[in-house]
């Protein structure tokens, strides 16, 4: 699997990701068996989905279904111990910061790094591997640094965590015009 992430992004990415933390927010509430919390953060993800574009309300409501029919349907209430975990997919909870090399800044260089890492069951990044960089070594250790930060929830299948390789993060950096002055 492969995701991308940009360390200089526009407003409208950032109303995106805090649309999406929303949603995932309920998953953790659920994931520790926190229905009443889950509940009142499904509410305020459906208010951030009614005010994104029309065109991203498909891709956010389809996510966001799954974990309502959950609840409503009483999935979750029956979870008396909180290291009883919650099938799913991984997902990012927490993105760790970013920061854009001085140098690179100031000659006005662009470009990515490709890495790849493993999802530990606890939900943390390791053995995170450069594959690719353009240009080569300008933005490797910025994007180790920031990749190896990040916290997710784990894979888990029938109540049981699992360690997830080949995972793929493509980290974009990109100048924007106020960064530079």
């Amino acid at each position: 699997m492969e995701h991308t992430r940009d360390v200089a992004c526009s407003e409208k990415r950032k109303e995106q990701e805090s649309t999406w933390h929303q949603i995932y927010r309920v998953r953790c509430y659920l994931h520790f068996g926190r229905v009443a919390e889950a509940k009142q953060q499904l509410e305020a993800a459906k208010l951030s989905i009614a005010n994104s574009p029309e065109d991203e309300q498909d891709s956010y409501l389809t996510v966001l279904n799954v974990y309502q029919e959950s609840i409503y349907l009483g999935k979750y209430k029956k979870l008396q111990r909180v290291n009883q975990l919650i099938d799913g997919d991984f997902w990012l909870i927490q993105k760790s910061k970013e920061y854009y090399p001085r140098d690179a800044l100031e000659k006005k260089i662009e470009g990515y790094v490709l890495v790849e890492f493993t999802i530990g069951i606890n939900g943390e990044v390791k053995d995170v591997i450069v594959l690719e960089s353009k240009p080569a070594g300008i933005f490797d250790r910025t994007a180790l640094f920031s990749v190896s930060n990040d916290k997710y929830l784990p894979r888990v299948i029938d109540g049981k965590a699992y360690e997830v390789t080949g995972v793929r993060s493509r980290v974009n950096f990109g100048i924007l015009e106020e960064s530079v002055n």
